[in-house]
């Protein structure tokens, strides 16, 4: 009967400290949370290694799958799917880790946590990437130039071709021959075929072998090519050979709508196309001035508003040093130098010279001489102000045309960095439903006080749609939301009163599926840089060894109800059962 009295204590037990429900007090270590982004690109489909049919998509779930196995009860592990570009799903301070084959995803730069990252796949060798596409604005009727860069792996001694293409036709060719690993930014000249907003495709390919993918050789870019003459004025207060024969190779250049006033006297000048006083510039893109040291204070006043307000760019070419009210335009210090012979500076050769006494961190040097720099571009409030320290070249011009060519491709450089009176730009939506962010920038040498600015959506079925524009982050600048939708043949129309208008076709997306990527040596420096580690050969424990390391030794305080758990009424339901029993056998009630 002791059996049976121990059951009927031992119930009794359980029932009283049920009643009683006695707290017990732990300190846990702290949980570790840790965020997983598993980045998705173009190759998600291909083979993780070579020879093998496992995935870079499934590798990459693999590898998130052992990360939360070894974490366990430690901690919890949140994957999220992101495409290459997005930023990292994490907060600034919790561990992070990004599971990527190469593609690159945006890290905030307020980041303070860890960020790990996993490298799956092999490394792409032999292998060139597409990184990068950059257009300036051209015009229909010159040469343009469009730069790209290039990554390569094991690609030593092979010559690597990129082409631009404008829809089908080939606008361009550039190559370069690999001595070495690494990034290259190729500069690859091309001609247009059609004005209007334009989408190029690079396309870089390699003679003679194999790539360890193809995804990554194209990349696009939107280019405006501009189909009306830039209209350039060049002014002189008293005749200038340097000015002289800078206009007659702008003339003879089909892009440039060129007009002049030239003061021969006092009272007496000689004008063409009616040029623009220098107080109304709107439509114009480039002002040459010849021999500024003869300007006016009020020419200088029309010429700084047109710089400042216009975003205008002025070209001064003296023929001694400058002096008077053009020094407000000169940003630098020059002093002149004398030579027996000619010498260059880039293509212009002289022998009477201005250069520059001290380079500032603003001034791009656009010809260096053998004593210093000596054409020099400096921006100024919105637009741009270029020396040329040449003071002679005219003298020494060659047959090769070189300083014709000269002075028409900085020309051709500066306007289409000038842009239009109005110009217009869509940028990527970011909605489901496919709207666009309309950018409208009116240019004008006026103080105008009060804007009105509309733009027009019209399709070619005939639906208009008004959109509505907010002022933006300039003067001047408006933005809007533009539904494109999946409509064709559409327009936008924008409107500024008294300035302008422009318009551009809608609905023509890039061509080109591309994604950011990682070189191995950036994975590397992103993660360690961070605090983070950098793994390649998928053994992840050295991750989970330091997200637990981090987590600290702080320990707080935690109450427990052991017994509010109802695996007690087991031994409980047990107890009474077996007394019950024992009772019942002893012939007791």
């Amino acid at each position: 009967m002791r059996l049976a009295e121990l059951l009927r204590l031992t119930a009794l037990g359980i029932a009283l400290m049920c009643w009683l429900d006695p707290p017990v007090i732990i300190a846990p270590a702290p949980p570790v949370i840790v965020n997983a982004a598993v980045v998705h690109s173009p190759r998600d489909g291909g083979p993780a290694r070579s020879g093998e049919t496992f995935t870079i998509a499934e590798a990459m779930n693999e590898v998130a799958r052992q990360l939360s196995d070894q974490l366990a009860a430690a901690g919890t592990l949140r994957v999220h799917e992101v495409s290459a570009g997005d930023p990292v799903p994490c907060d600034a301070l919790q561990p992070c880790v990004v599971i990527t084959e190469g593609a690159a995803v945006l890290v905030p730069g307020d980041r303070k946590g860890p960020l790990s990252i996993v490298q799956v796949g092999d490394g792409l060798s032999p292998n060139v990437e597409a990184k990068a596409l950059s257009i300036a604005p051209a015009h229909i009727a010159g040469q343009a130039t469009a730069r790209v860069s290039l990554a390569a792996a094991g690609l030593r001694g092979h010559t690597s071709r990129v082409r631009l293409f404008d829809g089908e036709a080939v606008v361009g060719e550039a190559s370069h021959q690999w001595t070495s690993d690494g990034e290259v930014a190729l500069d690859v000249p091309w001609w247009p075929v059609r004005a209007g907003a334009r989408t190029l495709v690079a396309r870089v390919v390699t003679d003679g072998i194999e790539e360890r993918t193809g995804v990554d050789n194209d990349v696009a870019d939107r280019v405006l090519v501009e189909g009306e003459r830039w209209p350039i004025v060049t002014f002189e207060r008293r005749p200038s050979w340097a000015a002289t024969f800078v206009r007659r190779a702008l003339e003879s250049d089909a892009r440039f709508d060129v007009s002049t006033l030239t003061e021969l006297a006092p009272r007496v000048s000689v004008s063409t196309a009616r040029p623009a006083p220098l107080g109304r510039l709107d439509a114009v893109r480039v002002v040459v001035v010849g021999a500024p040291d003869a300007l006016s204070a009020e020419d200088v006043n029309g010429l700084d508003r047109f710089i400042r307000q216009r975003g205008g760019a002025v070209v001064l070419l003296p023929d001694r040093p400058i002096t008077g009210p053009a020094t407000r335009l000169v940003q630098q210090r020059w002093r002149e130098r004398l030579e027996d012979q000619a010498s260059a500076a880039g293509p212009l050769r002289a022998s009477e010279w201005l250069v520059v006494s001290e380079v500032g961190p603003m001034d791009l040097v656009w010809g260096q001489s053998s004593d210093g720099a000596a054409i020099v571009a400096t921006p100024v409030g919105a637009g741009m102000v270029l020396i040329s320290g040449a003071l002679d070249a005219w003298r020494h011009r060659t047959a090769d045309g070189a300083h014709d060519g000269f002075w028409q491709a900085t020309v051709a450089r500066l306007a289409a960095g000038v842009g239009a009176t109005v110009s217009l730009d869509l940028g990527d939506g970011d909605t489901t439903d496919g709207d666009g962010t309309a950018r409208v920038l009116a240019r004008t040498t006026r103080t105008i006080s009060a804007w009105q600015v509309t733009a027009t959506r019209t399709c070619a079925d005939g639906a208009t749609t008004v959109v509505r524009m907010w002022p933006a982050d300039a003067t001047g600048a408006f933005w809007g939301r533009v539904p494109v939708g999946s409509r064709v043949d559409c327009r936008l129309d924008a409107r500024v009163a008294g300035v302008g208008e422009a318009s551009m076709p809608l609905g023509q997306p890039l061509a080109v599926d591309w994604s950011p990527r990682w070189t191995q040596a950036s994975m590397e420096a992103v993660a360690t840089g961070s605090g983070g580690l950098f793994v390649s050969d998928g053994v992840v424990g050295p991750l989970v060894d330091q997200w637990l390391r981090a987590r600290g030794t702080e320990r707080r305080p935690e109450p427990r109800y052991p017994m509010r758990s109802w695996w007690w009424v087991l031994p409980f339901v047990a107890s009474l059962s077996g007394e019950w029993w024992l009772r019942r056998r002893a012939g007791l009630r």
